[in-house]
């Protein structure tokens, strides 16, 4: 089991938020990034952690700090 913190469920939420502002779909955004469609369900719904090197990609992807 995944314990999640703060910043774990405020991250997934924004990854989320921004997939969303785009119109991406989760097929979409796992094809960009070259994951599967369950890992993006995952870290979106927080049962998963997203490395770190991940998710400065994704943002860098999506340019916000």
């Amino acid at each position: 089991m995944v314990v999640m913190t703060d910043t774990d469920r405020m991250t997934a939420a924004r990854l989320r938020d921004q997939r969303k502002r785009r119109g991406w779909t989760q097929a979409e955004m796992a094809r960009r990034a070259e994951v599967s469609v369950d890992s993006i369900r995952h870290w979106e719904a927080g049962r998963r952690r997203i490395s770190r090197a991940m998710t400065a990609w994704l943002f860098s992807v999506f340019e916000t700090k």
